[in-house]
């Protein structure tokens, strides 16, 4: 009886030893994969780390970018309402020496048509009929018809004005002009 329940137990003992080996090394390799496991889990979180990261920059990246365009669209606008007001300022300049210089233009056609030759016969013609210093009541007439007085001829031989040595007498020509075309 005893000799039997010797190797029984000693197999028994044996039994439970290799089962508690077996259960240890199952949890050993338990252990391990939760190990390699866990790594794997580090490896996608620090993974997605990284992304967020990346993401965010970008974003920023993107945010930035809006902030400067929106600041250029502002100036932009602000540079195009200039533009306009300088645009409407040289329009208004360009009318304004406009209208001075027809004004001009209308005032030397006066001018002008007054001390042109009226075709009139008055004595002061040349051989073309053309009448060279005007009216009778201009400055020039007077002085023409006063001219050997005044200091000044005719067109003479060398086809010029030729000045005469007497200038004492311009009241003379004075007296003529203020009493007007009407004497």
């Amino acid at each position: 009886g005893g000799l039997g329940k010797g190797p029984l137990k000693v197999a028994a003992v044996l039994d439970d030893n290799q089962v508690e080996e077996r259960i240890l090394r199952e949890r050993q390799r338990g252990m391990q994969q939760l190990q390699r496991d866990i790594h794997d889990i580090h490896g996608l979180y620090t993974d997605l780390n990284l992304h967020v990261t990346e993401q965010g920059t970008m974003i920023d990246n993107i945010e930035s970018q809006m902030n400067n365009a929106a600041v250029r669209t502002a100036q932009a606008t602000e540079e195009i309402q200039e533009a306009r007001r300088r645009q409407r300022r040289y329009q208004k300049r360009v009318l304004y020496m406009t209208i001075i210089g027809v004004i001009v233009l209308v005032i030397g056609i006066i001018i002008l048509c007054q001390y042109l030759p009226s075709g009139k016969k008055n004595g002061n013609e040349l051989a073309g009929g053309d009448d060279v210093f005007g009216p009778p009541g201009s400055l020039w007439g007077a002085m023409r018809r006063r001219g050997d007085e005044v200091g000044v001829s005719a067109l003479g031989d060398r086809g010029g004005i030729e000045p005469l040595p007497s200038l004492h007498s311009s009241s003379a020509v004075i007296e003529e002009i203020g009493g007007g075309p009407e004497r």
